[in-house]
């Protein structure tokens, strides 16, 4: 599957193997990724993912519009 077939899912699910820790780390990787431009302030993480596994995280797409990405970090 190409980076440009990715369906809804794969960019809500999608996986960090660098294990980002900040919000400009997650909209690096949703820009890289699948090629998504999030302002990094609309991500609403409150602190950085310190921990491996799951955390979902909010992003405001528009006013009143918030979509959910589920983060995964783990080891390589």
């Amino acid at each position: 599957m190409g980076k440009k077939d990715k369906t809804l899912k794969d960019v809500l699910d999608f996986i960090l193997y660098e294990n980002p820790s900040t919000q400009e780390e997650i909209a690096e990787k949703l820009e890289k990724d699948f090629q998504i431009k999030v302002d990094k302030k609309k991500i609403d993480l409150k602190e950085p993912i310190k921990m491996l596994g799951v955390k979902r995280v909010d992003i405001k797409l528009f006013e009143g519009v918030i979509g959910t990405v589920k983060v995964v970090t783990k080891v390589h």
